[in-house]
């Protein structure tokens, strides 16, 4: 299924978590994730599902300067 990930459509297997995603993709766990314009609590990333056409934001913090 395609989704949006950071701007880019992205071909997905189909039900995936967003945890999910982020393991299969090496992805930190010091990031943030809004899916469709909403900000996704890292504690409910393993129970939301991905469906085709949503938008996923991935923001990863920074430490230092």
């Amino acid at each position: 299924m395609l989704v949006q990930i950071n701007g880019s459509k992205t071909e997905i297997p189909d039900g995936l978590s967003i945890e999910q995603l982020m393991r299969a993709r090496n992805l930190p766990y010091t990031i943030i994730v809004e899916l469709n314009g909403n900000i996704i609590k890292a504690e409910r990333w393993g129970d939301t599902r991905l469906n085709p056409d949503d938008s996923l934001e991935m923001i990863q913090l920074v430490v230092g300067g």
